[in-house]
């Protein structure tokens, strides 16, 4: 038995709800079966129909520089100061 990763799993979903899409299904009827949100369907079926059959890219937040991490971390230390983790995770917030 051959094992499926996730993406393939997930464009084989969308490909079957874009297909039920084209026979006429409304988007609600066609995820139902597969457990997916009404509003994921219509954005599949609408994307689908220009071509765009595979997942887009998830947009991530850029890092911090590390000059920020460095001067949160051993700044304190370079001080002489003796901070515990609770004192650390209190000024993240």
């Amino acid at each position: 038995m051959e094992v499926d990763d996730g993406k393939s799993i997930e464009r084989d979903i969308r490909s079957r709800v874009s297909k039920a899409s084209d026979e006429g299904m409304l988007a609600p009827q066609a995820v139902a079966p597969f457990s997916v949100g009404g509003s994921s369907a219509i954005r599949w079926i609408v994307r689908a129909k220009i071509g765009e059959l595979g997942a887009r890219p998830a947009r991530l937040p850029p890092p911090l520089p590390a000059s920020t991490h460095v001067a949160f971390i051993v700044g304190p230390i370079e001080e002489g100061r003796d901070v515990t983790l609770n004192d650390r995770c209190l000024q993240r917030t």
